[in-house]
């Protein structure tokens, strides 16, 4: 098992900004009729469709992150396994 290098570092680093980000942005996402934002419909799903382009990419950065992070310590079928998953929730 090699060491991990410094673009590994970054990339964790980077998974987890992604992460945070597309916590913040879907918190706001369903806070939104909380701050008084009471859009119409055609309103709602633009923002609906904003969150979810966000979201997916967001998702899936994180998501090979952890899956690196994990693959530090064990590397096998079932760390892929959950990747594949995770990505396939988020493409959703």
């Amino acid at each position: 098992m090699r060491p991990y290098e410094s673009r590994d570092r970054s990339l964790v680093v980077w998974g987890g900004v992604a992460g945070v980000v597309m916590t913040v942005v879907y918190g706001l996402g369903q806070a939104l009729p909380e701050f008084g934002f009471d859009p119409s419909p055609a309103g709602a799903m633009r923002v609906f469709f904003l969150i979810a382009a966000v979201f997916g990419p967001l998702g899936v950065v994180n998501s090979y992150a952890i899956y690196r992070v994990l693959a530090w310590e064990r590397d096998g079928a079932p760390n892929r396994l959950s990747l594949l998953l995770s990505v396939l929730a988020y493409g959703l």
